[in-house]
């Protein structure tokens, strides 16, 4: 789904490579594929010419996925010189591609404190919350891009996009409809018919989603699309029925057995999630989200030594995931084995500090490997969680109650 190129740029006569990361504007439920653009380099003396030696050692081993490797280099090159915006660059590059987007956003944010109107760096940085689905941070990077170059179509989109899945879907969808026709472009189509839905205006969306659904040449897409829309809004039996029908038509669509996978998973139907979701592992080895549901499946089945190799793939493939560390310290607590769970449920909690289940099973972690003070903090946690949530709980219910009585 990921598509990168490198780009050539001079550097006083000599060539160096910098990587930007190329998003196709085909939009889906969860995020976007990436677009291409060219950053430019800043002319060097002689005196730097190891510097640049070794950025362009670093930028080949980049272009040959060698990812560990090239990060050291680039990593080097900081020590060398620490505002080097192209190193900067590139190591968000190579988080992106390693699955740490909070490294990347990192990455890129310190990029910007040396050059806050670097489009490459604004860009990436708000594709990286795009991957992480967090579309309100995104829209302040799209709406100062789209500033920039407002008459350029894939900033518009972008914008809109952070919009319409964010918290600002009726502006979102009037940047959209003041865009120049596109010719029927599926992918706009589908994010406008998602910004109807969520501006309340429901009949406008069906409407789109029918002329996708009838069109063969986004049948299949738009079935994929429209069963996501099910799988958010928890209308199972809908997504089943609507991912059944892109396999009807086209039986090796990317992803489709991943998202009948989770569809099942939520469905209590355990046994037919499994194949599903080892069919996607089958059709892409890389499917990290197959990887992570299988394996937490099996856990929560009881499988704990089955789902350990998924999790452990999900784990390498989404450092930034506390899901699946989760999971994979549950496995290892129940195969009565604390001390490499212990290290698994710390990362977890340090992801994120707000699930009580993360601490409760921290503490038995830290309790059977000796460690009584922490284990203690952890249990202090659950019921500080706990009684937040019960004290929003009651709220909720107040205002419920005091909005009926009006």
């Amino acid at each position: 789904m990921v598509e990168a190129a490198p780009s050539i740029c001079l550097k006083e006569g000599a060539a160096v490579l910098f990587f930007c990361e190329e998003f196709v504007m085909r939009l889906t439920l969860r995020h976007l594929i990436f677009l291409f653009l060219v950053f430019v380099v800043a002319g060097s003396s002689p005196a730097q010419e190891s510097e640049e030696a070794l950025f362009n050692d670093a930028a080949a081993a980049l272009g040959r996925a060698e990812y560990g490797r090239a990060e050291a280099e680039f990593c080097r090159v900081l020590a060398m010189d620490p505002r080097s915006l192209p190193a900067i660059g590139n190591l968000g590059v190579i988080y992106l591609r390693t699955h740490r987007f909070a490294q990347a956003i990192a990455s890129y944010q310190e990029g910007l404190l040396l050059d806050p109107e670097n489009e490459g760096l604004l860009l990436n940085l708000g594709l990286a919350y795009l991957k992480q689905e967090d579309y309100v941070a995104a829209q302040p990077v799209f709406a100062k891009l789209h500033a920039q170059r407002s008459k350029e179509d894939r900033f518009t989109t972008l914008l809109a996009t952070s919009m319409i899945f964010g918290k600002a879907p009726q502006e979102g969808l009037a940047l959209l409809n003041g865009m120049e026709a596109s010719g029927g472009d599926s992918s706009l189509l589908y994010l406008k018919a998602v910004g109807y839905a969520r501006a309340g205006q429901v009949f406008e969306g069906q409407k789109i989603f029918a002329q996708l659904l009838n069109s063969r040449e986004t049948h299949a897409q738009a079935s994929f699309l429209v069963g996501q829309a099910y799988y958010d809004g928890r209308r199972y039996e809908d997504a089943e029925g609507a991912y059944r029908e892109v396999l009807a038509g086209e039986p090796t669509f990317k992803g489709v057995h991943r998202e009948l996978g989770k569809v099942y998973v939520s469905m209590r139907r355990n046994e037919e999630a499994a194949a599903e979701l080892k069919l996607a592992l089958k059709q892409d080895p890389e499917d990290s989200g197959a990887d992570y549901f299988l394996g937490a499946l099996l856990v929560q089945n009881g499988k704990y030594a089955e789902g350990v190799p998924y999790l452990e793939r999900a784990q390498k493939l989404l450092p930034d995931s506390w899901a699946a560390p989760f999971y994979l310290g549950k496995a290892r607590l129940n195969l009565e084995q604390p001390s490499a769970a212990l290290p698994l449920l710390q990362q977890a909690a340090t992801l994120n500090g707000d699930e009580p289940s993360v601490f409760y099973l921290l503490a038995k972690a830290a309790r059977a490997t000796g460690h009584s003070e922490e284990a203690k903090k952890a249990l202090q946690r659950v019921i500080d969680l706990r009684s937040t949530a019960l004290e929003a709980e009651r709220q909720a219910t107040l205002q419920r109650e005091v909005v009926g009585a009006r």
